[in-house]
């Protein structure tokens, strides 16, 4: 039996691989033109492999690593118009492109996947207001910081009070019940 989207989504906040996983695959499978699955799906793929190698968890990285190209490539043309779609995984390809290059020793190769990441995440900004707004192009400690406390990192960008709860009621209901989005930005 296939769950739908809001029972995947508990699945996907309690980071339950591979069912999260199998269950996304499933819902894809019978609704190929769902581009809510693919970017869930996409998503909680890379999400998995990098848990998995920073925790030690035995998962097959491999297959998610091929899987995440895979996935990728097949919805590249028809999804290049979602912001969504750019923003989970540019994010992926440009945080952990390493995990996504087949047995590459080649640093040019490398480094285009991750530039590929790059400019899937600045396509998503220049797409969709909610992205340049709620993820604005910064480092590696700028992301950290707003991963870890959206509110801090605002407050360290001098917004103001009004305009932080403005981004985070709009993040709310854009990431909200998304499963591995929404706990991924704090959102859950």
């Amino acid at each position: 039996m296939i769950l739908a989207l809001e029972k995947i989504h508990e699945l996907e906040c309690k980071e339950d691989y591979p069912a999260a996983i199998d269950e996304l695959e499933e819902y894809l499978r019978i609704n190929p033109n769902s581009a809510e699955a693919v970017i869930r799906l996409g998503f909680n793929l890379w999400y998995a492999v990098e848990g998995a190698d920073r925790m030690r968890k035995t998962l097959p990285m491999e297959k998610y690593s091929a899987r995440f190209m895979e996935l990728f490539n097949t919805y590249r043309k028809i999804l290049w118009n979602n912001s969504d779609f750019c923003h989970s995984f540019g994010l992926g390809l440009n945080l952990f492109y390493y995990y996504f290059v087949p047995d590459a020793k080649d640093i040019k190769v490398l480094k285009s996947y991750e530039l590929l990441g790059k400019r899937l995440l600045r396509r998503a900004r220049k797409i969709d207001p909610f992205w340049k707004t709620f993820c604005p192009e910064m480092g590696f400690w700028g992301r950290l910081l707003f991963r870890l406390s959206p509110k801090l990192y605002f407050k360290k960008k001098k917004k103001n009070k009004a305009e932080e709860d403005k981004i985070y009621a709009e993040a709310k209901i854009r990431l909200g019940g998304r499963g591995i989005l929404a706990k991924y930005y704090n959102i859950a």
